[in-house]
């Protein structure tokens, strides 16, 4: 693949392909006339590290759990347990109209996390949030399961505070 076929494929641009092959985080062997070659899965690495770099990676960090990932039998679940190290801890306070007491006029779910977290930086699917007892009802702190991959899964922490 060709770096225009791959920038046309991966949505960037081909200079930042080359700022990646720079970095060494691509690799791409040369042909006879001095083009580029990527193998096909050079897309779904540029994915990760675009999706790395959401998730607030730098290209440092990306370039040093790289090899890990891209020598693994099955890429998904060890880029999983990096995205769920990062998650690890993370926590986002999510702001609902509650009566006096605490409780929620209507209620936070999936998708209210997955879009809080996205906000903060983290994005996530609702499919991935995890709520085993049921949307949110009350004010309060709650550990939230996020499964990542069917291997993977980590806990996040949500505050649900009423509005002022």
């Amino acid at each position: 693949m060709l770096i225009g076929e791959l920038a046309t494929a991966s949505g960037l641009s081909r200079e930042a392909l080359r700022f990646y092959e720079q970095q060494g985080l691509i690799r791409a062997r040369r042909l006879d006339n001095g083009y580029r070659d990527y193998p096909p899965e050079v897309v779904t690495l540029v994915q990760y590290i675009r999706t790395a770099q959401q998730l607030g990676f730098t290209l440092a960090e990306i370039g040093d759990r790289l090899p890990a990932i891209w020598d693994a039998a099955e890429p998904g679940p060890a880029l999983a347990q990096v995205l769920a190290a990062k998650l690890e801890g993370a926590s986002v306070t999510i702001t609902a109209n509650a009566a006096t007491e605490g409780k929620l006029f209507g209620s936070v779910g999936p998708r209210d996390i997955a879009d809080a977290f996205t906000a903060a930086g983290l994005p996530l699917e609702k499919s991935e949030v995890i709520m085993g007892e049921g949307a949110l009802r009350n004010v309060g702190e709650y550990e939230i399961v996020v499964k990542l991959h069917a291997d993977v899964q980590t806990t996040v922490k949500v505050v649900v505070q009423a509005e002022a």
